[in-house]
């Protein structure tokens, strides 16, 4: 019997002893348990695959930069009195000072015919001749700028009868050029005809007259001076036979006419006969 008790005492403790690695190889693992190190590792390299990549760090705002004042416009807005008491008025702008500049020309240079008129309208012969005619203004301007030498008679009616050749050449290619245009009807230009063959009647009685002035021949100088006021007459006639026909040269026909009409006036003030 007590071989038996001590047999079955040892059955109980090797069956005891027996029983937990059976129980450690039977029981299913459990992850993470049997090796917490490989778990999170596991875990850790999930965890890396899964985590969204930290965003890059952002710098310090950097401060805010002070503004540079502007450069006043030089428009300054003005207020009249009463929009500035009553406050209820737009303001009023002025323009600036660029704006407000009137431009100052600077004198202008006088030219030499200019200062020649400036000089030679003081002397006494010359007002003298021109207060003897009908235009003294015309003879002034028209004698003055142009006088060369010595102002005496001789050389003031010289001037004279080569400014009044001056305005007959340019009255004639006037003249010529206007008859070229289809505008203008026959009857015109027929007149235009009758104005150029005067005018050039009216330098060949200039000519005549300079020749005759050199000469001192006071007849011949008279003929032909009158005949330079006829000349200019027979263009304006011309013009005037036609009613309701204005002469496209009556300006210049007006300006022929005050200098012929001159000259023979400064010719009956010669000292000599």
């Amino acid at each position: 019997m007590e071989l038996n008790k001590s047999f079955l005492l040892l059955l109980l403790i090797s069956s005891s002893l027996l029983l937990s690695p059976a129980e450690a190889v039977c029981l299913p693992r459990q992850p993470g348990i049997d090796n917490p190190s490989h778990s999170n590792a596991g875990k850790s390299s999930g965890n890396e695959g899964k985590n969204p990549p930290s965003s890059p760090a952002q710098p310090p705002p950097s401060p805010p930069s002070t503004p540079t004042p502007s450069t006043p416009s030089p428009k300054t807005p003005t207020q009249s009195s009463g929009s500035q008491s009553s406050g209820s008025s737009p303001t009023q702008q002025t323009p600036s000072s660029s704006s407000q500049q009137t431009p100052t020309d600077s004198p202008s240079t006088p030219g030499i015919a200019a200062l020649n008129l400036a000089q030679t309208s003081k002397d006494p012969t010359l007002q003298k001749l021109c207060g003897a005619t009908d235009h003294p203004e015309a003879c002034l301007s028209t004698i003055g700028p142009f006088l060369k030498g010595s102002a005496d008679p001789d050389n003031i009616l010289r001037t004279g009868i080569q400014g009044i050749n001056k305005v007959f050449e340019l009255a004639m290619n006037t003249a010529e050029k206007l008859m070229k245009d289809p505008s203008l009807s026959n009857w015109v230009k027929q007149c235009l005809d009758v104005c150029i063959e005067s005018f050039d009647s009216g330098l060949s009685d200039n000519e005549k007259a300079l020749a005759a002035l050199n000469d001192k021949d006071m007849g011949t100088l008279q003929t032909m001076l009158s005949a330079a006021i006829s000349d200019v007459s027979s263009c304006t006639d011309a013009f005037a036979e036609q009613a309701g026909t204005e002469s496209p040269l009556k300006g210049m026909e007006q300006q022929l006419d005050k200098l012929a009409s001159n000259n023979m006036a400064i010719c009956s003030e010669l000292g000599w006969k």
